[in-house]
C-alpha cells in the first residue's frame, strides 16, 4: 500500500467531492477499489462521508482511535491484520457481515474458501447417513442438523463475496 500524504481528513474531503448524485454502484465500487488507502478504508470513509461524519465520529462508531484509523489509512498498519472485533464493528457500521469486511481487508482470501465442495460432500454424507443430529467442531462449538444444511449455502455465499472482491481488486 502506498503512503498517503493527504491524511484521513484530506481523503474524506476528496471522497466528498468525488461522490456524485448520479454515481452508479459500479462507479462507486471502482472509486473505492482504486483509492490509495485501500478498499476497506475507502469504503469506511466513503460511508462516513455519506453520513456526514468526521474522522472522530467514525473512530468512535468503530470503537478505535483516529490514530488507529490513520495508521490503517497510511499503511502503517495493514488491513489484513485487523482484529475480529474491529471487523465486527466495521461490519455493523457498513451493514455487512464481519466476514465480508475480513475479505475486503485481505484478512481472508478466496483460498480460505476452496474446500467448499469437500464441505458439501461431507455435510450431505453426514445428513444422509443420519449418524448425528449435531456435530462437534474443533473449536468446541456444536452445529445442529439445521446449521449443517446451511453450511454449504454459507460457503457458496462467502466464496461469491470473496470472488467479487478479488475481481474488483484486480480491475482497479
Amino acid at each position: 500500500m502506498k503512503q498517503n500524504d493527504k491524511g484521513l481528513v484530506g481523503t474524506m474531503l476528496e471522497l466528498s467531492s468525488q461522490r456524485a448524485a448520479q454515481e452508479t454502484p459500479d462507479d462507486r465500487w471502482r472509486r473505492i477499489y482504486s483509492a490509495e488507502c485501500g478498499p476497506l478504508m475507502a469504503w469506511l470513509l466513503d460511508e462516513a462521508v455519506g453520513r456526514h461524519m468526521d474522522a472522530q465520529a467514525l473512530a468512535r462508531e468503530l470503537g478505535v482511535t483516529t490514530g488507529y484509523l490513520a495508521q490503517l489509512h497510511n499503511g502503517v498498519r495493514q488491513p489484513a491484520s485487523i482484529s475480529g472485533d474491529f471487523a465486527a464493528a466495521c461490519g455493523v457500521f457498513l451493514g455487512v457481515p464481519a466476514v465480508v469486511v475480513q475479505v475486503v481487508a485481505g484478512r481472508l482470501t478466496l483460498l480460505d474458501f476452496v474446500c467448499a465442495t469437500d464441505l458439501d460432500r461431507w455435510v450431505e454424507k453426514l445428513v444422509a447417513q443420519g449418524d448425528a443430529e449435531a456435530v462437534q467442531l474443533v473449536g468446541g462449538s456444536t452445529l445442529g442438523l439445521e446449521e449443517l444444511w446451511l453450511l454449504p449455502r454459507m460457503v457458496q455465499v462467502l466464496t461469491s463475496v470473496a470472488s467479487v472482491h478479488e475481481t474488483r481488486a484486480r480491475l482497479s
